[in-house]
């Protein structure tokens, strides 16, 4: 997937992504990533299944 990047942060994992529209999602999974976003606007959309993720940051740059 582009502009995903994980880091390792002592005892857990930080995932950054980049705006992304992810289907077939559940609503459980789509509430767990609702309530865990630390940034940026998660949406749900029952009726298509579809999870909206809009970031407030730049794209990420890889060289």
């Amino acid at each position: 997937m582009a502009n995903l990047y994980m880091e390792r942060l002592n005892d857990y994992w930080m995932i950054h992504m980049k705006d992304a529209r992810l289907n077939g999602v559940s609503v459980e999974l789509a509430d767990f990533i609702k309530c865990s976003a630390k940034q940026g606007r998660v949406r749900y959309v029952s009726e298509y299944e579809a999870l909206s993720i809009e970031s407030i940051k730049e794209p990420f740059l890889y060289s």
